[in-house]
């Protein structure tokens, strides 16, 4: 399974103080939050088994979150893209055009 973090390198370096920061504004941890942090994006692709083109339109969606002209919105969001919830699914339908 794999997870991409695409984010400014500014919020990359802090990943573990914003999910930190995150727990504690869900209630998951005590302490104060701190409520002045880049949003947290989940992207998940490819949850049923018979979407071929998922996996695709991830990596479109990667490509075009890390064009130069879209780093202004990366400077305020932490995109998480999982570009295969069921890989298996897919690897399963996906054989059956071989």
């Amino acid at each position: 399974m794999l997870l991409a973090f695409i984010s400014s390198q500014n919020n990359i370096d802090k990943l573990d103080e914003i999910r930190q920061n995150n727990l504690k504004i869900t209630g998951l941890q005590e302490g104060t939050a701190n409520t002045d942090i880049p949003v947290i994006v989940w992207l998940s692709h490819g949850v049923h088994g018979n979407e071929t083109s998922s996996t695709e339109a991830a990596m479109k969606t990667a490509y075009e979150l890390l064009q130069p002209q879209n780093a202004k919105y990366l400077e305020n969001t932490v995109v998480l893209l999982d570009p295969c919830l069921n890989p298996d699914g897919r690897d399963r339908y996906v054989n059956w055009y071989i």
